[in-house]
C-alpha cells in the first residue's frame, strides 16, 4: 500500500488552514457569568486552639479578573466524617473579602483533616465544578490518643498505573506518544520501571516515571496487537497492566513545544484517508470553554504539521479539539499558554537576620517592567517554619490555583511546583500532568449550561422576607404594615413594609454583622395585629457534602510530625498544654445554642437585678391592652392611650430582649407576658446608654418561657446570623529590647493582613514582632492584579536568641 506522508511547518503569517479570534460565544452559545473563588489561607496545618485566616478572591472565570457579581461567600469547614461544623457568610466587596474560623471545642472541632471549601449561591448553578476546596490538618496537642491517620496500612502501598495515549487513542500504523500516571491507593505518587511487550514477548518500549509517577514513551502499535506493561515499584512490587486497544481508523493529535512555540500535528493512516476522501477536518481551540481559534481543511496527507498562534490565547490551559467532516471529536490534546507578564513581586527585609521580639521591617515591590506600579489585592501570612503546615513552594497558591487546579479536576499533588520558576522542567512535567490527568476529567470541555431561569440567584445582598397568612383560611393577607427591629451590637434598626397581594413582604440590603435579635410584628388595615407570620430561610442550607476523608488511606505522618514540633514548643517555652491566651486572644466563644423568647431569670439580666420583677400568672385578671396590663403591674408607671412613661418620661422598651417602641408594644397581647421588669435607677441602666435615662421596662413573652408554652403566631422574635464578623489578627507589641512581657509567645502564625496596600509607585510595608522562638520565618504574599493576573513571592529570615 502506498503511504503519502507531507510535514509542513506553516509560520502564523502563511496560516491559511485557521483564522484566530476573541470570542465570547462557542457554537453561538451565550457565555454565562461563571464565577471562580480562591482562598488564601495563613498555613495548612492548625492546633486546637488557633486560629484559620482567610483572605477570598472572587474572580470571573474565564479572565480571571476580579469580579463583583456575588455578595455573599460561604465559608465552610467539613469535618472528616462529612459534616459542616462551622459556616461563615462572608462580605463581598469588589470580589475581595476576608475572616477566620476559631478552631475551638465549642463549634465541635476535634483532630482530624478537614475540607475548607467556599462558594457562592450563583456556584450552585454549575454543581461542584467551581466550589473551592482545600484539606486542612488540625490536631490537639492535650489529646494523647494516636492518630489513626499514621497508621501505615498494606493496602496503602498498592499502586495502580494508567496509560493515555496522546489525543485519546491508539491508532493502527500511527507514532503515538503515550502517557502514564501512577498512583498508590492514597493519592501519592508512585516511581515505576518498566518495559512495555508485545503479544510474542516482545519488547516494545522501556518505561521509567519521570516526575511523580508521570511519564511517557513513544512507540507505532499495529492492528490486533495486545500490548502489556510489565512494571516495578520502588519497593519491587510487580505489576502488570494492558493498553488500550488499537483502532483500524481514526485521528489523533500531537503536540511538541520548541522553544516557546507549540508545533501541532494531525496524524492519521492510509485507512481513515481512503475512507474520508477530499473530507475535512476542523480544529477548535478554547481557553475555559470560550474559543479563541477555529477553522477546518481537507485532508489528503497523513500528517499535517503548523505552529499553534497562541499570542490571542490567555494564559492558562487551552483544550484544543479535532471534529471529522462530520463535526464529531476524534482527538483532543490539552496545553498551558505561559505569558511573560514582565511584572517584578518582591519581599525585602531590612536584614537576614533578627532577634526573639525585634521589631521587623518588610518591603514589597509590584511594578512593571517598565517601572510603574500596578493596582491589585494581596494578601500577606508570616510563620514559623519549624512548625509543619504552613505554606511550602509545593502548596496550592492562588496562581496553581486559578490558572490550572480550577480548570481540571481531582487533587493535584504538589501544585505549585509547576508555578515555581526556579523547577527548569516545570513546564514539562506540567504537560504530563495535562496528558494523564487532564485527559481523564478536563473541567472545560464545554461551556457552563445555564437556562432562562437559573434555580439560585446570584446573591447581592442579605434579605429578610416571608410571608403572611389568614391563620384558619391559609390565604394570604395583603396591605397589613410589618414592623421589623433588628438589634445588632446595641443598635437598632426599625423600619416597615406593606405585604403585597401575595401576603409577601421583603426587606432588602440589610447590613449587619454577627448575631442579632430579629423582631417581626404586623399590623393589618384596621391596624390590629392578626394572622400567621411565616419567616422564609435566611440562607439556603449548605451545598452537599462530598467529602469522603478514608483515614487508612493516608499515610503521610503529618499528624505525629506537627504534634511533636508543637510539643517541644511548650516544653521548651514552659507553656501549659493547653488552649492560652496566646492562641486565643482574640476570639470570642459564643453558646452554640439560642431559645426562642426565653423568660430569662432576674439574676441574669444584662443590666443586673432590676427593681422590679412580676411572673405573669396564666389564670390571673384579664387585661384589654397591654399598656392597661403594665400599667396595673409596675410601680410608678402611667398609662395614657397608647404610651406608658414614668414620672420623668418614656421608658425604653424591650421586648425578649429588643428594643421596641410604642407602636410595636401596641401589638403585644396581654396573655402572651410570661413575666415584666422594670429599672428606673441610672446606674442599671447604664448599659443602654443615654436611651435608658427614663428607666427601663422589660417584656418577656411565654414562647419557650418557664410557664406554658403558647405558640405565638402573628409575631416572630429569633437571633439570626448577619455577615460574619471577621476578627483583626492579633499582633502583639514588643515596645521594649527585651521586652518585659512576661507570658512565652510560641504563636505559630506571626502575622496575618488580608490587605496589603501598594502605593502609586508600586510600593507597601508592613512591621509586626518576633516571637520567643529561634526559628526560620516564611513570608509568602499572594494576590491578583486588576487584569487577572495571579501573583505569588516568597522570602524567608532567620530569629535568633
Amino acid at each position: 500500500m502506498r503511504t503519502r506522508t507531507r510535514a509542513t511547518i506553516l509560520l502564523f503569517s502563511l496560516l491559511c488552514f485557521f483564522w484566530a479570534y476573541s470570542a465570547n460565544a462557542q457554537n453561538g452559545q451565550s457565555v454565562p457569568d461563571v464565577e471562580k473563588v480562591y482562598l488564601h489561607t495563613d498555613r495548612n496545618q492548625y492546633a486546637m486552639g488557633e486560629s484559620i485566616w482567610y483572605k477570598a478572591y472572587q474572580v470571573y472565570a474565564y479572565t480571571n479578573t476580579l469580579f463583583d457579581n456575588s455578595k455573599l461567600l460561604y465559608v465552610e469547614l467539613v469535618s472528616p466524617d462529612s459534616k459542616v461544623v462551622v459556616r461563615n457568610v462572608t462580605k463581598m466587596n469588589l470580589g475581595l473579602g476576608h475572616g477566620d474560623i476559631a478552631l475551638v471545642d465549642s463549634v465541635g472541632i476535634e483532630s482530624g483533616r478537614y475540607q475548607l471549601r467556599a462558594y457562592t449561591n450563583w456556584s450552585r448553578n454549575f454543581e461542584d465544578n467551581f466550589i473551592f476546596k482545600k484539606e486542612i490538618e488540625i490536631i490537639d496537642i492535650r489529646d494523647e490518643k494516636e492518630q489513626v491517620e499514621d497508621q501505615v496500612l498494606d493496602r496503602a502501598l498498592v499502586y495502580d498505573v494508567q496509560f493515555f495515549p496522546e489525543g485519546g487513542s491508539l491508532i493502527n500504523g500511527v507514532a503515538s506518544q503515550v502517557a502514564f500516571k501512577s498512583t498508590y491507593l492514597n493519592g501519592k505518587p508512585c516511581s515505576i520501571v518498566g518495559k512495555v511487550k508485545n503479544s510474542e514477548g516482545g519488547e516494545i518500549a522501556e518505561i521509567e516515571s519521570k516526575h511523580d509517577g508521570m511519564g511517557s514513551f513513544i512507540f507505532t502499535p499495529t492492528l490486533g496487537g495486545q500490548y502489556i506493561a510489565e512494571l516495578t515499584d520502588s519497593t519491587g512490587a510487580k505489576l502488570e497492566v494492558k493498553l488500550p486497544d488499537v483502532l483500524e481508523k481514526g485521528y489523533l493529535l500531537s503536540v511538541v513545544n520548541h522553544k516557546g512555540r507549540n508545533i501541532i500535528t494531525i496524524k492519521t493512516n492510509e485507512e481513515t484517508l481512503i475512507s474520508n476522501p477530499g473530507k475535512p477536518v476542523s480544529i477548535s481551540c478554547t481557553t475555559r470553554g470560550v474559543a479563541y481559534m477555529e477553522g477546518s481543511q481537507p485532508l489528503d496527507a497523513t500528517s499535517y504539521t503548523f505552529v499553534l498562534p497562541t499570542e490571542s490565547f490567555p494564559e492558562g490551559i487551552s483544550q484544543i479539539t479535532l471534529f471529522d467532516h462530520e463535526m464529531r471529536p476524534q482527538s483532543e490534546r490539552l496545553i498551558y499558554v505561559e505569558k511573560d507578564h514582565g511584572i517584578e513581586l518582591s519581599i525585602s527585609s531590612e536584614k537576614e537576620e533578627y532577634s526573639t521580639r525585634e521589631n521587623v521591617g518588610l518591603d514589597f515591590t509590584a511594578k512593571t517592567a517598565a517601572g510603574a506600579g500596578i493596582v491589585g489585592s494581596f494578601s500577606l501570612a508570616v510563620t514559623d517554619t519549624n512548625v509543619p503546615g504552613g505554606s511550602t513552594p509545593d502548596d496550592m497558591n492562588i496562581c496553581s490555583y486559578f490558572l490550572m487546579q480550577s480548570d481540571i479536576k481531582g487533587k493535584v499533588h504538589n501544585p505549585g511546583y509547576y508555578f515555581d520558576r526556579s523547577n527548569k522542567d516545570r513546564l514539562k512535567d506540567l504537560d504530563l500532568l495535562l496528558m494523564t490527568q487532564g485527559w481523564r476529567d478536563f473541567l472545560w470541555k464545554r461551556l457552563p449550561v445555564l437556562n432562562d431561569n437559573p434555580s439560585f440567584e446570584a446573591e447581592k445582598e442579605i434579605k429578610i422576607s416571608g410571608r403572611l397568612r389568614k391563620l384558619l383560611a391559609d390565604s394570604p393577607i395583603e396591605g397589613a404594615k410589618i414592623n421589623m427591629v433588628l438589634n445588632n451590637k446595641g443598635n437598632s434598626l426599625i423600619v416597615d413594609e406593606v405585604t403585597d397581594a401575595d401576603g409577601k413582604f421583603e426587606f432588602d440590603d440589610v447590613m449587619f454583622l454577627g448575631h442579632s435579635t430579629l423582631m417581626l410584628t404586623n399590623q393589618n388595615k384596621r391596624a390590629r395585629t392578626t394572622g400567621h407570620m411565616i419567616l422564609d430561610s435566611l440562607y439556603l442550607p449548605p451545598y452537599k457534602v462530598d467529602y469522603q476523608f478514608d483515614k487508612g488511606l493516608h499515610t503521610t505522618g503529618v499528624f505525629e510530625a506537627f504534634k511533636g514540633k508543637m510539643l517541644k514548643k511548650h516544653i521548651e517555652y514552659q507553656v501549659p498544654l493547653g488552649i492560652d491566651d496566646k492562641l486565643l486572644d482574640e476570639v470570642v466563644v459564643r453558646g452554640s445554642k439560642f431559645v426562642q423568647n426565653e423568660v430569662n431569670d432576674a439574676n441574669t439580666s444584662i443590666y443586673g437585678t432590676p427593681d422590679f420583677s412580676y411572673q405573669v400568672p396564666e389564670d390571673g385578671p384579664r387585661f384589654t391592652s397591654i399598656f392597661q396590663l403594665l400599667q396595673f403591674t409596675v410601680p410608678g408607671l402611667t398609662a395614657s392611650g397608647n404610651s406608658v412613661s414614668f414620672s420623668r418620661g418614656s421608658p425604653l422598651i424591650l421586648l425578649d430582649g429588643s428594643q421596641i417602641d410604642m407602636a410595636v408594644l401596641e401589638s403585644v397581647f396581654p396573655t402572651d407576658v410570661a413575666k415584666i421588669e422594670s429599672l428606673k435607677n441610672s446606674a442599671g441602666g447604664a448599659v443602654f446608654g443615654a436611651q435608658a435615662a427614663n428607666g427601663v421596662v422589660a417584656i418577656y413573652t411565654r414562647e419557650g418561657g418557664a410557664g406554658k408554652s403558647k405558640k405565638v403566631y402573628h409575631s416572630i422574635n429569633q437571633e439570626i446570623q448577619g455577615y460574619y464578623d471577621a476578627r483583626v489578627f492579633y499582633a502583639p507589641s514588643y515596645d521594649e529590647v527585651p521586652s518585659t512581657e512576661d507570658k512565652p509567645d510560641i504563636r505559630n502564625t506571626l502575622y496575618w493582613h488580608p490587605y496589603i496596600q501598594f502605593d502609586a509607585n508600586g510600593l507597601a510595608k508592613v512591621s509586626f514582632f518576633n516571637t520567643d522562638a529561634s526559628t526560620t520565618v516564611s513570608v509568602v504574599l499572594e494576590g491578583i492584579t486588576d487584569t487577572g493576573i495571579p501573583l505569588v513571592v516568597r522570602s524567608n529570615y532567620i530569629v535568633k536568641k
